[in-house]
């Protein structure tokens, strides 16, 4: 499989990670969007890290059309920019201004890069998008209705835009990770990891790199057949 082109919101810490670096010992180039790049002291070689809010809708099309200008395409766009809510005690003490972040962040986000790549891919007549959404978003996620809500939303936007591009040959799937051992999950008390640990069939949590695995499979021609479908890496749960 000859080099391509992959971009990865939010590809410098957790499950982005582990998919951008997949990708780049693959001999993929790979541009990873964050917010903060000046904090990533070390990458692979392939790995471009390229400053990005993709709550911003000005910033992001900035973005694509840097990379379009330097390597002329995008293979696939995998979007994996996302973050936790904070705290809460329920639905009627959740902050407006975290609610907004957070669909701003989950799901304005993942708007904003689909409508920046998709002409591009129209233009070829091919390309992949893999949304990362979360077992939240069909088993709920109490306390936390905010992130659920907007993975949620997810699956929708997977599912119609995968009807909506067929014809254009490009494909559109979802991962629906489980706890990951990313740095939420590190940030969990002992007792609290321990009890969701017990809840898995295979007795462990999600590494990164379990589902970069799926997601590697996802954006390859191995899946040339594969649209609109939602895979879930829960270990069973």
């Amino acid at each position: 499989m000859s080099s391509r082109v992959i971009v990865v919101s939010g590809g410098t810490r957790g499950i982005g990670l582990a998919i951008s670096e997949r990708h780049a010992i693959a001999g993929d180039t790979v541009f990873s969007l964050c917010l903060n790049p000046e904090k990533i002291s070390k990458t692979h070689a392939n790995i471009h890290v390229i400053k990005c809010d993709v709550r911003d809708f000005k910033a992001v099309n900035d973005c694509i059309d840097q990379i379009l200008l330097e390597v002329g395409k995008i293979d696939a766009l995998v979007n994996c920019a996302g973050i936790q809510q904070p705290p809460s005690d329920g639905l009627e003490h959740i902050d407006y201004d975290d609610w907004r972040n957070v669909l701003a962040t989950n799901l304005d986000g993942v708007f904003h890069l689909c409508k920046a790549v998709i002409p591009g891919m129209k233009r070829r007549r091919e390309g992949v998008i893999v949304n990362m959404a979360s077992v939240a978003a069909t088993d709920g996620y109490p306390m936390a209705c905010a992130y659920a809500t907007s993975k949620s939303a997810l699956i929708g936007l997977t599912k119609s835009l995968a009807k909506e591009l067929a014809t254009y040959n490009i494909r559109v799937n979802a991962i629906m990770p489980s706890l990951t051992m990313t740095d939420a999950a590190l940030g969990l008390p002992t007792e609290t990891l321990e009890r969701l640990v017990n809840l898995v069939p295979l007795g462990r949590i999600a590494l990164p790199e379990d589902v970069a695995g799926v997601e590697f499979f996802l954006s390859s021609p191995d899946a040339n057949y594969i649209t609109g479908e939602l895979f879930r890496v829960a270990g069973g749960r």
